[in-house]
């Protein structure tokens, strides 16, 4: 520990000061993890200290730096583990002359893989991989924009260019980017700007949370970072969706810039460039910054682009050899490289603001996962066994996701966001999209009220769940025939195979997606076993058990087709893997109905019916031409603002923007103003109540209905917020 912690006063320029342990981390191992992970730990601790001006030493507890550094292993959610694991394509595979690793946590990574070895099934991987040199299959994945590394000895990587590269490297790297005048930004407060995806980077930012500063984490739509490692690392933070490729959003970049004090990156280097959000471009038009970027393999060499992960920094290093052997790699007890970079960056960061106070200027630090891999390497070895996992509860902490300050609060700096989610004055609401949702709170909502179903699907939507949990809760209400009753549709209690009762299992299996279950299939042909001559479907069949029943549903005609059932149901159906009008009988009649249905709306339509319809023409008017064409016949009806008052239905009881275009991307979005749909989602994540559930605006019909429909609109808006970039 005391070699890392001079390597980075030489670096920083702060002195190392006195550091107290007790115990030990216990990773164990050939290689000196421990003194890594601790020193590392202790580093931003002495920034920290540096940073407050107090010279008390540092303490330590050694068993609480091991749990922290495989946090991921102890992350909890309503009492599930819900941190990053791997994925069974991210391994070791055999190739005709050594080993790969590939990494598959990610679908495009996965899906490339799969272009080179023609499957993502591990065992045909298995297969394929043994026809490949170990190189070779690397350079093929990464070529195809996959994520691998040829499993290498220390030798071997010294020997190579992109070893050779990173050889000559300090630990970290701190130096002065910008001239600008002394700052003395408190660390309660700090503002940071966190633009990090996987392990280091977001491990660096929650260290700075957990010293008190305003993190707003950044992410972009396309390619949303995995569920299981935001609820580790996204404690004490904010997050936000911005597409940096929208000038709008990048408009919003500059003018969280501007406000910043820090900004950490963990992108490829050259990944932001094309932004102007490379540290060089950030010094000269925002010269206050300390700005500290973290790779896989720095800033040099051929590799410097490459994706990168700590267990492939391991491969190709040397260090899976030294932890197994060239027969048969191992790993770190831990990923070590990741965390131990990432309480580095933060102590690069505190020591940039502890300079910047002293002496002016930006300042901007570089780390990579291959230069700590370096580190660990060339330090002394005292091989031990791990010891037995301490307990983890004396450490626990519960904090939500909306972190420090409560759900509710975003940080005071973050220009769009007041107490309570509002939109704060003189400022454009949804400047940033801050997500004030607090998915621990909704877990033990659902815990302690929700259905089965419910919960099934709130795992599933946060990484802790699979599709076949899903779809075993569904069949508890499936019939013989293939539909389903039940009371999957709350208030519709009875026992018979209802078209509300596919509507909803049509919703639980747009969840799984991309898996696809022979169950929707098998739905859509009981729906065309009841459908009508025209392709619709009534809104219910006779129900011979009335008992806690709705009334509308009771009374309803069989013999009439419904366009708001078959519209709402057809929408859905759209959204499951596996189902289209070319391959399911039923959908493409039903799609036929809807829009001859639709094309005989006029302006007497009733809300619920208009909205569903438009449901429909959202969801088929990706793929249905005629479908898209149709939602400008019905925009005169639908307001500016989205409001329609449901006739009938309760005092407050409205459709709004979201029932007409839930998911984007779809046509009927252009009904609205972007301000008015990002209204809508601050109006929806507000939405979530002190018990961390959501509650609906129409009347239910029995005690239990009334609280099943709570866990299904918990469980909504958390799918929607998810899917319009709000998770």
């Amino acid at each position: 520990m005391r070699g890392l912690l001079a390597e980075v006063a030489a670096a920083t320029g702060l002195p190392a000061g006195p550091v107290e342990v007790s115990g030990t981390p216990g990773l164990g191992g050939p290689l000196a993890v421990d003194e890594l992970v601790t020193g590392a730990v202790a580093a931003q601790l002495l920034a920290a200290r540096a940073l407050r001006g107090d010279d008390a030493p540092v303490r330590i507890d050694g068993p609480h730096v091991g749990l922290a550094v495989r946090s991921e292993r102890y992350a909890r959610l309503a009492g599930r583990p819900v941190g990053l694991g791997f994925a069974p394509l991210s391994r070791f595979f055999a190739t005709s002359d050594g080993w790969v690793r590939l990494h598959g946590n990610y679908a495009h990574h996965r899906a490339a893989a799969a272009t080179v070895l023609g499957s993502e099934d591990p065992a045909q991987v298995a297969r394929v991989a043994t026809r490949w040199r170990a190189e070779e299959l690397e350079s093929a994945v990464v070529a195809a924009g996959g994520a691998a590394a040829a499993v290498r000895t220390p030798e071997g990587w010294a020997a190579s260019e992109p070893g050779r590269a990173v050889a000559g490297l300090p630990l970290l790297e701190l130096r002065r980017s910008a001239e600008a005048p002394p700052r003395r930004p408190p660390l309660e407060g700090l503002r940071v700007l966190d633009l990090t995806r996987v392990i280091a980077g977001p491990v660096a930012t929650r260290v700075l949370a957990s010293h008190g500063a305003d993190v707003l984490r950044v992410d972009g739509p396309q390619l949303p970072d995995l569920p299981g490692g935001l609820l580790d690392t996204g404690v004490g933070k904010r997050h936000v969706v911005l597409d940096l490729a929208a000038a709008r959003d990048r408009a919003t970049v500059e003018e969280l810039l501007a406000g910043a004090d820090v900004v950490v990156q963990g992108y490829r280097p050259g990944a932001l460039d094309a932004f102007g959000l490379d540290p060089a471009a950030l010094a000269e038009r925002h010269p206050h910054l300390v700005v500290v970027r973290i790779s896989a393999w720095g800033l040099h060499g051929p590799w410097a682009g490459h994706r990168g992960f700590d267990s492939l920094v391991q491969a190709a290093s040397g260090i899976a050899t030294v932890c197994g052997s060239p027969e048969q790699p191992g790993a770190l007890p831990a990923q070590a490289l990741d965390h131990a970079t990432g309480y580095l960056a933060a102590a690069t960061v505190l020591a940039g603001l502890v300079r910047q106070r002293a002496e002016g200027g930006g300042w901007h630090g570089e780390l990579s996962l291959a230069q700590t891999a370096r580190w660990l390497l060339d330090a002394p070895r005292d091989p031990s066994s791990p010891a037995p996992d301490p307990d983890p509860a004396p450490y626990h902490a519960t904090p939500g996701l909306a972190g420090r300050a409560g759900r509710g609060r975003g940080p005071a700096w973050f220009p769009a966001v007041d107490v309570g989610g509002r939109a704060a004055a003189g400022h454009r609401t949804g400047l940033a999209r801050a997500v004030t949702v607090d998915l621990a709170a909704a877990g033990a909502f659902l815990a302690a009220h929700g259905r089965l179903l419910d919960r099934r699907r709130f795992e599933l939507l946060t990484g802790a769940g699979d599709a076949d949990a899903v779809v075993a809760a569904v069949d508890g209400y499936r019939n013989p025939d293939g539909g389903y009753g039940w009371g999957l549709e709350p208030d519709l209690r009875s026992a018979t195979s209802q078209p509300g009762g596919a509507l909803h299992a049509l919703e639980a299996f747009a969840d799984l997606a991309p898996v696809a279950t022979p169950r929707a299939a098998q739905v859509c042909d009981w729906l065309a076993s009841v459908s009508l001559p025209d392709g619709g479907v009534p809104f219910a069949l006779p129900v011979p058990d009335p008992a806690a029943c709705a009334p509308f549903w009771v009374q309803a005609d069989a013999a009439t087709s419904s366009l708001q059932l078959t519209g709402v149901i057809a929408a859905t159906a759209y959204r499951v893997p596996g189902l289209d009008p070319a391959t399911t009988p039923w959908l493409a009649r039903a799609t036929a109905y809807c829009l001859d249905a639709i094309r005989e709306l006029d302006a007497s339509v009733h809300a619920m019916e208009l909205a569903f319809a438009v449901q429909f023409l959202d969801a088929a008017g990706r793929s249905v031409p005629e479908a898209a064409d149709l939602v400008d016949r019905v925009r005169p009806w639908i307001p500016a603002d989205g409001l329609l008052h449901v006739a009938g239905g309760a005092e407050g009881e409205f459709m709004r923007p979201l029932d007409f275009a839930p998911f984007p991307g779809g046509p009927a979005r252009a009904l609205f103003a972007p301000s008015v749909v990002e209204a809508e989602l601050d109006r929806l994540a507000a939405g979530q109540q002190d018990d961390g559930g959501w509650t609906v605006d129409f009347d239910s019909y029995s005690p239990a209905a009334a609280l099943e429909w709570r866990g299904h609109a918990t469980v909504r808006a958390l799918v929607l917020l998810r899917a319009n970039g709000r998770l």
